[in-house]
């Protein structure tokens, strides 16, 4: 929070995003994942307030997103989930406020 990172890559090596990780990043633009990603789960609140986040591409390793993951990041337009996707649950809130 509070710091000027426009883009962040997740290594493959990463299993889970934690709480809060990259909550209010204003000026994050781009979130891109390896495309070995072994990443399990977005926690609660991970990319909130993200408000320059126009779209990302969830892993197919993913099974949870956790609540308000990406609540408030209004420039997110487009998410798409990697196939085949082993998403479980999407926490309350997860995109609110997120523009259609």
């Amino acid at each position: 929070q509070g710091t000027q990172i426009s883009a962040i890559e997740i290594p493959a090596s990463v299993t889970s995003i934690g709480n809060q990780a990259f909550q209010y990043l204003d000026s994050l633009e781009t979130v891109t994942f390896h495309e070995s990603s072994n990443l399990e789960t977005i926690g609660n609140y991970a990319f909130q307030g993200a408000s320059s986040l126009s779209s990302i591409r969830i892993p197919a390793s993913v099974t949870s997103i956790g609540e308000g993951a990406f609540d408030n990041s209004n420039s997110l337009t487009s998410v798409t989930f990697a196939s085949p996707s082993s998403l479980e649950t999407i926490g309350l809130s997860a995109f609110q406020f997120v523009q259609e």
